[in-house]
């Protein structure tokens, strides 16, 4: 087997079984344990401080500075996941949304999923607008809709 039909073959298996909402809501489920306890620990502890507490988490955790959350399995996951876009409905373009905001080390992704978005819900939703300020940031420093507590590009 090569690498591709190896990589289309993890794809089903990922796929096997489980809706597009359950993966989803599992998917961010899990997103969000740990960015809740990095949010008290920075809340708690380091007064609000976010840039401080990256820093911080990845001494406290153990962690490599590209994935201090844990989430290249989780990302990939979901990035490779064939997701019938048709069938969203509120809360599955909610978590879609989220997953993909978390995305940071996935720019190509993210721009994609803006589009999809933006093709299935319009621009005039809190969903589109997060994320494409998310996007702006990190490419030019500004934002549009004003959505994002700390913008600067990288």
């Amino acid at each position: 087997m090569n690498l591709q039909e190896n990589i289309q073959r993890i794809k089903e298996i990922m796929n096997m079984d489980v809706s597009n909402s359950d993966l989803l809501s599992q998917l961010v489920q899990q997103d969000q344990v740990e960015r809740k306890e990095y949010m008290d620990f920075v809340n708690n502890e380091l007064r609000g401080d976010y840039e401080k507490g990256a820093k911080e988490w990845i001494k406290l955790k153990h962690r490599n500075p590209d994935d201090i959350f844990l989430d290249k399995d989780r990302m990939n996951k979901f990035i490779y996941t064939n997701f019938d876009f048709d069938s969203f409905n509120k809360k599955d373009w909610d978590n879609y949304w989220l997953l993909s905001q978390h995305a940071d080390q996935y720019p190509d992704f993210q721009k994609t999923a803006l589009n999809i978005i933006q093709k299935h819900t319009g621009e005039d939703n809190d969903n589109f607008k997060y994320l494409s300020d998310r996007i702006s940031c990190r490419e030019t420093g500004a934002q549009i809709y004003g959505t994002q507590n700390i913008c600067k590009k990288y």
